[in-house]
């Protein structure tokens, strides 16, 4: 949005339109975060913790439907984890 200002090329309308795309794109990747977020929370939460050679959450990384069975509901937030 910064180098707009050096053109002086763009109408107010134009600037709008690029603004409100930006807001959308922010959106986006802010929604595909949170759902990162849920994914990395169950997997953290199903995780032992114990010193055993493989990582649950390195496979599911690398199993895409394992991920798929891992990904948390969409109500919820956060996770409570008993230490």
């Amino acid at each position: 949005m910064l180098r707009l200002v050096d053109g002086g090329t763009y109408t107010c309308g134009e600037v709008e339109k690029l603004a409100c795309d930006l807001v959308l794109e922010i959106r986006r990747k802010i929604a595909d975060l949170r759902r990162l977020q849920r994914v990395l929370e169950t997997m953290a939460a199903r995780c032992s913790g114990d010193a055993v050679p493989d990582c649950p959450i390195i496979e599911a990384l690398f199993d895409p439907n394992r991920l798929s069975r891992l990904r948390a509901p969409k109500t919820g937030h956060g996770s409570s984890r008993a230490g």
